[in-house]
């Protein structure tokens, strides 16, 4: 049976490259024992690739961290966008 979860998940501005943002397994309440088969997509509407799914060696998670890969920068991001009144 496939189940669909979704995560909706609030990252600060300007966090260094490979801060851990989410456990996607403990945010999905799910208990990681590997008896599920579980995918994940990333969506954006950008360009760049602002994060990126990877494991941490010392906590033993193994692919379902949610990491920066690129510092977020809301004017960078929203240049193009002006304000009309």
């Amino acid at each position: 049976m496939s189940q669909t979860i979704e995560l909706n998940i609030e990252i600060a501005e300007e966090l260094p490259v490979g801060t851990q943002v989410a456990d996607l397994v403990a945010d999905a309440g799910l208990d990681g024992s590997g008896r599920d088969e579980l995918q994940f997509d990333v969506i954006s509407g950008s360009f760049y690739q602002y994060f990126a799914i990877g494991g941490d060696a010392a906590s033993g998670a193994s692919g379902h961290l949610l990491v920066v890969n690129r510092v977020l920068d809301r004017e960078a991001i929203c240049y193009h966008r002006s304000v009309m009144a």
